[in-house]
């Protein structure tokens, strides 16, 4: 039973030693990125035209979509062992005991009943939960375009007007949350 105890804690410290490498490896990493553009900003508002094409083929969007791809795979990789070990640590009762306590206590306090109740209260707020809880059996068709800009995937819903809940459109995440900042 002790020997488990102590392989987990050791599993544990190895992991989060890791996470830490890994940080500061970003850092370093983030750094040396921000030195070089600034080098290469400098360049292109000092130099002659040869050096902006040099500049220009430095940046071409080949070689920049291979970067982003690769950025992409590493922090995909970062990200998910990350969120493994969020999963075990929140699955710990301890850990769970504590989240419960923590919004007990938050939820039975007098300012977040009011603000609770001034929410729920509005007639807007009605509407676009009726609009959802409708709309729950609408599924976002695979392969669907945004209808905005119709160059992504549709992932989200929206709804343009609450009254009419069954009518959606199917937007990119972009397109929807530009939409929604236009409304607001």
């Amino acid at each position: 039973m002790k020997g488990e105890e102590r392989e987990k804690k050791r599993k544990y410290e190895r992991e989060y030693y890791r996470t830490e490498q890994r940080q500061k490896y970003l850092k370093e990493y983030n750094e040396k990125l921000s030195t070089k553009k600034r080098k290469l900003e400098y360049e292109r508002k000092e130099s002659t035209k040869e050096t902006r094409r040099k500049y220009a083929q430095k940046e071409s969007s080949k070689k920049r979509r291979a970067k982003q791809a690769r950025d992409k795979r590493k922090n995909k990789a970062y990200h998910s062992k990350l969120l493994k070990y969020g999963r075990k640590y929140r699955k710990n009762p301890k850990v769970k005991l504590r989240a419960k306590k923590y919004s007990q206590g938050y939820n039975s306090r007098p300012k977040t009943i009011r603000k609770r109740k001034e929410y729920l209260s509005n007639v807007e707020v009605k509407k676009k939960v009726k609009a959802r809880k409708k709309s729950e059996g609408i599924k976002v068709p695979k392969g669907k375009l945004c209808e905005i800009c119709k160059i992504k995937l549709a992932i989200e819903k929206h709804h343009p007007d609450y009254n009419k809940p069954l009518k959606v459109m199917f937007l990119c995440k972009e397109c929807h949350s530009s939409l929604r900042r236009e409304k607001i």
